[in-house]
């Protein structure tokens, strides 16, 4: 029960409408398009670990630039 209200916490409730509707989304898609291969559905809702862009900017934001004197 504490994890669920820390996600809930944590996110906006933009960010969980957007998360959900997404979800939605892909299993209309899929149920219109394919609806055979489960492990297709399972791929397209799981994240992408590999995408570490959002949180390396968080945790290492650029340095400022110096312009040339």
């Amino acid at each position: 029960m504490r994890t669920a209200k820390k996600i809930l916490t944590y996110f906006t409730p933009f960010e969980i409408a957007l998360w959900t509707c997404s979800v939605a989304l892909i299993s209309v898609a899929f149920a219109i398009f394919d609806g055979e291969d489960g492990l297709t559905l399972a791929a397209s809702l799981m994240p992408d670990r590999n995408n570490t862009n959002q949180v390396q900017r968080r945790r290492f934001p650029p340095e400022p630039r110096h312009s040339p004197c």
